[in-house]
């Protein structure tokens, strides 16, 4: 026969089990989990133009386009990852401003060139082919570096931010900025173009 364990006994027992998981969960999260990713993104009008002429007058160094689709994993990652993150968010908002297009978006967009189209019509256009693809722009608006597929870690991509910030990718490789400076970054496949 068993003894039976006074209410008040079960319901601290419990209790205090509930209170170990809890504070289990919160140990277990990563310190930027509660930032979202969508604050790594400038707030947007959906008119390019007017989003380089804010750019400019804010001191960005650029725009960045990050091109995504719903349900893309990779998409998903990154923003979990390195878009969530507090310290990302920071670097990238005082360097550039960043914007969201969805391949298969029917929102309107104003392109760089001042033609209204769709962001699904403006992903083809731009030929992105899969995603994430990130397109930086110089304050001109002119494409100076894309970068197709997932970068799976901030290191590589606050370091891939510096090398375009600073004006290095007209001069020299990520590769070679990335090992001069003793980065510990991966290497990326990434389009240079030169204006």
């Amino acid at each position: 026969m068993h003894a039976r364990i006074p209410l008040g006994q079960r319901r601290r027992a419990r209790l205090s089990r509930l209170v170990t998981a809890l504070l289990l969960a919160v140990a277990l999260l990563p310190g930027h989990a509660a930032a979202s990713w969508e604050k790594f993104f400038t707030l947007s009008l959906n008119d390019l133009p007017a989003e380089l002429a804010e750019a400019r007058k804010a001191g960005k160094q650029g725009v960045l386009v990050v091109y995504q689709m719903e349900d893309c994993p990779y998409c998903e990652r990154m923003k979990k990852a390195i878009l969530s993150r507090p310290d990302v968010q920071k670097w990238y908002g005082e360097r550039f401003a960043a914007y969201a297009v969805d391949i298969r978006g029917a929102g309107e967009l104003v392109d760089f060139r001042g033609r209204k189209t769709t962001e699904g019509k403006y992903a083809r256009e731009a030929l992105v082919h899969g995603t994430p693809t990130l397109d930086f722009h110089d304050l001109q608006g002119r494409l100076v570096v894309r970068v197709p597929g997932e970068i799976r870690d901030a290191r590589t991509f606050l370091a891939l931010g510096a090398w375009v910030a600073s004006g290095a990718h007209a001069r020299e490789s990520f590769e070679q900025y990335r090992t001069a400076r003793g980065i510990d970054a991966a290497p990326l496949k990434i389009n240079v173009f030169k204006p």
